[in-house]
């Protein structure tokens, strides 16, 4: 206590001053170690009023900017999630037209049903959902269906299976160890095409067409799913079919 008292400032004269409307002169402090002069503060209202407005305007911009980081943090987030759906479909359609030409190719060369439904079951479809459907593979109803279809060649104007319409073989005249429409189905020909004077298909040099189509391809995103017509927000799939065609000429059964 001694201490504090003997630190307190002399304030001499400082009265005589104030009646006088003089500017009050800055305190004197007398110590035993000396003597010195402590700066003057003064505080006015315009001082304060100022201070009170700083901190509000602080208060003010610190919860504008929480509202704007959310936002931006929600315009972000939506265009991350939207780049990895449009990644997952661009992926999702490289593979299924790969797969085209791959099946087309074991199919031009002779391979059956079983070889057909083994290497289509193997795909590797990245957003491909199997949930909302019967079963992965193979024809209309599974999540990826793999149409086979041949084209005869014998007929006029067929050395192309984009035209005419009678170009396609009936599935009557598919032979029935071979595919037809899907790889789940087959012809109803019981005679071998190799066999000499069979009107069974297929045979050398005619087309076959390989179609895959990727029925359970989703996006993920509930706001992209607007863009691909998914406006039902109840329904909690939005597919998008994603397909591919190859066609190649038939070289004749596998030997």
């Amino acid at each position: 206590m001694e201490l504090i008292r003997r630190l307190l400032p002399s304030l001499e004269g400082r009265p005589k001053s104030l009646l006088h409307g003089h500017r009050p002169s800055r305190p004197v402090c007398r110590t035993e170690f000396g003597r010195y002069t402590l700066p003057a503060v003064h505080f006015s209202a315009e001082l304060l009023e100022g201070r009170s407005r700083s901190l509000l305007h602080g208060h003010r911009v610190r919860g504008q900017a929480v509202v704007e980081f959310g936002l931006v943090a929600l315009l972000f987030i939506t265009l991350v999630f939207a780049t990895i759906d449009f990644g997952l479909l661009l992926n999702t359609w490289i593979s299924t037209s790969s797969a085209s030409r791959e099946l087309a190719r074991s199919a031009s060369v002779g391979k059956q049903e079983p070889f057909l439904q083994a290497e289509a079951s193997r795909l590797n479809l990245p957003s491909v959902d199997t949930r909302a459907f019967g079963k992965r593979c193979c024809d209309d109803a599974s999540a990826v269906e793999i149409r086979i279809q041949y084209f005869d060649h014998t007929k006029p104007g067929c050395m192309s299976p984009s035209t005419p319409a009678n170009c396609p073989v009936p599935v009557g005249d598919v032979y029935e160890q071979y595919p037809f429409l899907n790889a789940d189905g087959t012809g109803t020909c019981s005679v071998s095409p190799s066999l000499p004077g069979s009107n069974c298909h297929p045979q050398t040099d005619d087309w076959v067409t390989v179609t895959v189509i990727a029925h359970g391809a989703q996006v993920i995103t509930p706001l992209v799913r607007p863009i691909f017509g998914c406006t039902n927000g109840s329904d909690p799939n939005c597919f998008v079919p994603l397909s591919s065609s190859t066609t190649m000429r038939y070289e004749g059964g596998e030997f």
